[in-house]
């Protein structure tokens, strides 16, 4: 288990902390709180599952998707908004 902590820009303080747990190629990463969407990353099927507990509601997208999805903004986004919203695709395997 390891706990991440996400802050905002120059920020001190974290804005979210992740308790996220590995087991046989599935990767979960927990809030601290409802506040924020659990996340399940299973290599295996090769999906990303986000988890609202607020309001029970399960979106599942395929890794494929998600990394397509991203090069294609991070493409048509400016260095400026990138800067700003430090998208990072992580490579698992």
């Amino acid at each position: 288990a390891v706990t991440i902590q996400v802050f905002a820009g120059g920020a001190k303080s974290p804005e979210a902390e992740h308790l996220v747990l590995f087991d046989r190629g599935t990767i979960y990463s927990l809030p601290d709180g409802d506040s924020e969407p659990a996340s399940v990353f299973n290599e295996t099927a090769g999906t990303v599952i986000l988890l609202d507990r607020k309001s029970n509601i399960r979106t599942t997208i395929s890794t494929a998707d998600l990394i397509g999805m991203t090069t294609r903004l991070q493409t048509s986004a400016s260095s400026d908004q990138l800067n700003q919203t430090r998208i990072t695709v992580w490579h698992f395997g």
